[in-house]
C-alpha cells in the first residue's frame, strides 16, 4: 500500500476515535444529569414527606383504628389521613420518576403497580381523598394513579 493510503486510514481511525470518545462523554454527561435530577426529585419527595409528617403529629394509630372500623373522619382526623396519603403519593411519585430515568428496576416498579392495584380500588378513604386532591398533583403521577381510581375524572 502507498503511504497516502495509510495516512488516510490513520486519519479515519483518528476521527472515529474522536467521535466515539465524544459519544462516550455525551452519554456520561446524560447519566450524570439524570442522577442529579433524581437526587433533586428525591430531596423534593423527602421535603414533602417531612412537611406532611409535621402537619399530622403522632395520633396516627387512633385514626387508623377509626379507618379500620369504617368510621367517617372529620376535622383533624381527616387532615392526618390526608397527610398519610400525601406521603404515600410522594413516595410513589419519587419511585415513578426514578423508574422513568432508568434508576429503579422494572420489577420494583411492577411491585409498586401491584400494590396500588390491590390497595387503591378497595380504599374508599383514598378514593375520596384523590377526588378532592387530584388537581394538586402532577400530570405524570395522576396518569399513574387514575387507572386504579373510579372517579368522575376517569
Amino acid at each position: 500500500m502507498k503511504s497516502a493510503n495509510w495516512k488516510e486510514i490513520a486519519e479515519l481511525v483518528g476521527i472515529s476515535a474522536i467521535v466515539a470518545s465524544l459519544l462516550f462523554v455525551g452519554l456520561e454527561l446524560k447519566q450524570s444529569r439524570d442522577v442529579a435530577l433524581a437526587e433533586v426529585h428525591q430531596n423534593r419527595a423527602e421535603l414533602g414527606m417531612n412537611f406532611s409528617s409535621s402537619r399530622r403529629g403522632t395520633d396516627v394509630q387512633e385514626i387508623m383504628q377509626k379507618v379500620l372500623k369504617g368510621e367517617q373522619l372529620i376535622g383533624y382526623d381527616q387532615v392526618v389521613l390526608d397527610t398519610l396519603f400525601d406521603e404515600t403519593i410522594y413516595f410513589i411519585e419519587n419511585n415513578y420518576y426514578q423508574y422513568k430515568l432508568g434508576l429503579l428496576p422494572q420489577e420494583t416498579w411492577d411491585a409498586n403497580i401491584a400494590t396500588m392495584a390491590a390497595w387503591i380500588p378497595e380504599d374508599s378513604y383514598f378514593i375520596e381523598y384523590w377526588t378532592r386532591q387530584r388537581h394538586t398533583w402532577s400530570e405524570s403521577i395522576t396518569s399513574v394513579i387514575d387507572p386504579f381510581v373510579t372517579t368522575p375524572h376517569n
